[in-house]
């Protein structure tokens, strides 16, 4: 039976979150029973190859390119009709996927469903690089809100034919491009009002890594804004 869902999860070097993450797919409220999970390992160094063998999970091996390489891999060898993305160190809530789905199944006019984000943040007592996963101490930051993360939304895989695949140049700041490419091509989406992602930052996770931020978003919009002027241009 073809799967309903495909939940991809991208891994660089994720070992201490790994159990965390597929723990936290299992205890998803009504999962689909034809669901597949994949796990994207993006050339990493550490012990997730050894620790994805505990689970029921499928498993890819890739030289280090990029968590959008990762992503599209994911998107081209899964098969279910939609698509969820998890990063390794993040949580999704328990009805994320069900509350998704509903919609998608619901409203076939839709192709994107986004939830709000909870933002957390590591405990200034605890040291990921020491601590087993399971004492790793994360605390609400802020309140929950919307925004451009993959990890937040369940897409129809349609909509990656219309949009296309995520831009692998892009080291930071792909999702943003994706989101804005997507809106700019007219995709229909829409907003669930309530907590979909817990957003766990700490210093080993890419989005930490501020310096490099700014500059994806703003590579991101150069391009939306170079190919809008090509559009636009007489000898376009």
């Amino acid at each position: 039976m073809k799967p309903t869902l495909s939940i991809i999860i991208p891994i660089y070097n994720g070992a201490k979150f790994l159990s965390q993450a597929v723990h936290c797919i299992q205890q998803q409220e009504e999962l689909p029973k034809n669901t597949e999970i994949w796990l994207i390992d993006d050339g990493s160094t550490d012990d997730t190859a050894a620790i994805a063998q505990q689970f029921s999970v499928n498993y890819y091996y890739q030289p280090r390119q990029g968590s959008a390489s990762a992503r599209n891999q994911g998107i081209l060898i899964t098969q279910g009709e939609f698509i969820a993305f998890l990063d390794v160190d993040d949580l999704w809530s328990p009805n994320k996927l069900k509350t998704h789905l509903a919609v998608l199944l619901a409203q076939p006019e839709i192709s994107i469903v986004k939830g709000l984000i909870q933002e957390m943040h590591l405990n200034q007592s605890s040291d990921i690089r020491g601590n087993q996963e399971n004492d790793i101490d994360f605390e609400f930051k802020g309140k929950p809100y919307e925004s451009f993360h993959l990890g937040a939304t369940t897409f129809r895989r349609s909509i990656f034919e219309q949009v296309g695949l995520l831009d692998e140049t892009f080291w930071y700041g792909e999702d943003v491009e994706w989101f804005v490419r997507a809106k700019d091509k007219g995709v229909t989406s829409v907003v669930v009002p309530q907590i979909s992602l817990y957003y766990r930052r700490h210093l080993n996770s890419l989005t930490m890594q501020c310096k490099q931020q700014p500059l994806g978003l703003t590579k991101a919009l150069h391009k939306l804004l170079t190919q809008r002027q090509l559009l636009n241009s007489p000898f376009g």
